[in-house]
């Protein structure tokens, strides 16, 4: 007959496609789990970033609601402003999240005055 070789009913050229078929397998199962990967870390850099939004928001309505209070007060010389930013050695301390006693002010219209 051919001059191919059997051993037992399988062609000897034919011996290796199982091996070639379990590596596409395994190839394709750790690409998949890879980009599954991928895919869950933008998911959560999204939810980061909605998260930071909600934050923001809410300092904001919170800096918001202190400048009116500021501006309804009678006896304020200077209402409208902002309050003076936490000193940074009070952060880890008792103080943390209260405004600086004392405001720097920096006159922009003149620079030769800093």
């Amino acid at each position: 007959m051919g001059s191919r070789q059997f051993v037992g009913n399988v062609p000897r050229a034919q011996r290796g496609i199982a091996l070639l078929v379990m590596l596409v397998i395994i190839v394709t199962g750790a690409s998949w789990m890879m980009m599954s990967g991928l895919n869950a870390a933008s998911n959560r850099t999204v939810s980061d970033r909605k998260h930071n939004a909600r934050v923001l928001a809410e300092a904001k309505a919170a800096l918001i609601g202190y400048v009116a209070m500021q501006a309804l007060d009678p006896a304020n010389a200077n209402p409208g402003r902002l309050p003076c930013p936490q000193y940074w050695g009070d952060i880890g301390g008792d103080f943390e999240g209260r405004g600086g006693a004392k405001c720097t002010y920096v006159d922009i219209s003149n620079p030769l005055n800093n």
